[in-house]
C-alpha cells in the first residue's frame, strides 16, 4: 500500500537501515496508523523512505506500536527529518549506532523508552524456508549460533503455533494460578470463546476472593453472576477484562512471538550467546540497568523458549516455561507450566490442563437467563 510516494508496512516486513526514526509506544495500532498518517503528510515527496508500523509485547501490559522510518542516507539526513518532524509536533527519537538524540517540541510529552532495535533477516533456501544445513554444520563444528540463527530456529514452532490461535474461531482454556507471598491464594478458571462471545469461571479454591462467572454474549452484553445474584456490567470494560483470561494473554509470549520477532523489537537486542547446561542463552550487551528484556534461554534440542528475564521498574522479572505439548493436530508445542519470579522469589505458577482451538465451546456458556 503506498501513500505518497512512502511505503507503509506493518510489522512483519524485513529491512534494515543503518539510521532511522522511532516514535514513542501508542497502546493501540489505530492510533500508530494515525501517526502514520501525519508522519506521511509531513514527508510528501520523500519517496527514498519507508513508514513502518511496528508491534512489540511489553511483559504484563500486552501489545504495543510504534512508527518507524527508515531509508535515510546517512544521520545527517535521518536528522534532517528527525527536526522537520519536530516542527510539527511529532517526537521521533534518532536510531543510529552513535548514542541517541531526542529532539523534543515545545509542548511537554511523556517519557520514552530509548532502546535501539534491528530487524531479523533470514536465511532462506530456494523454496523460502530456513535452510537447515546451517544448524547440521553447527552442530558439526560445535560452533554457537548467533541470535539470529537460534530465533529463525525457533520460528518454525512458534510460527504455526500464532497462525492457528490467531486464526481460530474459538477456543477452551482451563488453568491455574497460585500466588504466592503474603496473600497465598490459588484459583481456578475456565475460559471459552466464540467468535465475539465469551465465558469466564473463577473459582477461588484457597484463600481471600469471590467465585463467579462472567458472559459477553454474541451481541456484545456482559453480565457477571455470583452468589448474590447476576447483575449487568460496561460492555467495553467487560470485554477487556475478559480477553485478559484468554491464551492470548496468558501465553502472549509463546503465541505472539512469530509477530514480535519478525518485527523490530526487543529480541534483537539479545545478541550475545552463550551454553547454558543445555540451552542456548541469549543476552543484552551493556543493559546498564535500563528497562527491556535482558535474557532469553532456548533448549538446544528442539529449540522451544524455556525462559526470559527483564527489567521493569528496577525490578528482575523472570518467565519460565515448561511441561510442552502439541496444540490439537500441530506439530508446534506450548507450555503447560508457566512460572513467574520477581527479584528471585518465585510470585505465581499458572499450570494449564486445558487448551482447545479446534472444537467449538457449548453454545449455552454464552447465553445468560432471565433469572
Amino acid at each position: 500500500m503506498i501513500f505518497s510516494g512512502l511505503a507503509l508496512l506493518l510489522a512483519g516486513q524485513i529491512a534494515f537501515a543503518e539510521s532511522s526514526l522511532r516514535s514513542r509506544a501508542v497502546p493501540s495500532q489505530e492510533e500508530a496508523t494515525a501517526l502514520s498518517t501525519e508522519v506521511l503528510d509531513v514527508l510528501v515527496g520523500e519517496t527514498s523512505l519507508e513508514v513502518r508500523i511496528l508491534r512489540f509485547m511489553v511483559p504484563k501490559k500486552g501489545y504495543e506500536f510504534r512508527v518507524s522510518i527508515v531509508g535515510f542516507e546517512d544521520r545527517t539526513a535521518a536528522t534532517q527529518t528527525q527536526l522537520k518532524l519536530s516542527d510539527q509536533n511529532l517526537v521521533f527519537i534518532l536510531e543510529t549506532d552513535e548514542p541517541i538524540d531526542v529532539i523534543e517540541p515545545p509542548a511537554p510529552l511523556e517519557p520514552t523508552e530509548t532502546s535501539p532495535v534491528a530487524s531479523v533477516k533470514a536465511t532462506e533456501n530456494d523454496e523460502g524456508e530456513v535452510n537447515p544445513r546451517i544448524f547440521r554444520k553447527l552442530k558439526e563444528s560445535r560452533k554457537l549460533p548467533t541470535s539470529d540463527e537460534i530465533l529463525q530456529q525457533a520460528l518454525k514452532n512458534y510460527g504455526p503455533l500464532g497462525d492457528a490461535y490467531r486464526n481460530a474461531g474459538q477456543e477452551s482454556l482451563r488453568y491455574s494460578r497460585t500466588f504466592s507471598g503474603d496473600n497465598p491464594r490459588k484459583i481456578k478458571h475456565q475460559f471459552y470463546r466464540q467468535d465475539s462471545a465469551m465465558h469466564l469461571k473463577v473459582v477461588i479454591a484457597k484463600g481471600e476472593g469471590v467465585s463467579s462467572t462472567s458472559i459477553l454474549t454474541a451481541d456484545g452484553q456482559v453480565y457477571l453472576q455470583t452468589n448474590d445474584g447476576q447483575s449487568q456490567r460496561d460492555g467495553t470494560r467487560g470485554k477487556d477484562v475478559l480477553q485478559r483470561f484468554s491464551a492470548g494473554h496468558v501465553l502472549a509470549i509463546p503465541l505472539g512471538f512469530d509477530l514480535d520477532v519478525q518485527s523490530d523489537g526487543p529480541w534483537r537486542e539479545l545478541k550475545s550467546v552463550r551454553i547454558v547446561d543445555d540451552m542456548w542463552s541469549m543476552t543484552r550487551k551493556k543493559a546498564g540497568g535500563s528497562d527491556g528484556l535482558l535474557e532469553a534461554n532456548f533448549s538446544k534440542d528442539d529449540w522451544l523458549l524455556t525462559k526470559v528475564i527483564w527489567l521493569e521498574g528496577g525490578e528482575e522479572h523472570e518467565l519460565q516455561f515448561s511441561q510442552f505439548t502439541t496444540l490439537g493436530e500441530l506439530q508446534s508445542k506450548y507450555p503447560k507450566q508457566v512460572d513467574l519470579y520477581v527479584n528471585g522469589d518465585l510470585v505465581e505458577k499458572i499450570a494449564i490442563s486445558e487448551f482447545n482451538i479446534t472444537d467449538a465451546p457449548d453454545a449455552d456458556l454464552f447465553m445468560v437467563s432471565d433469572n
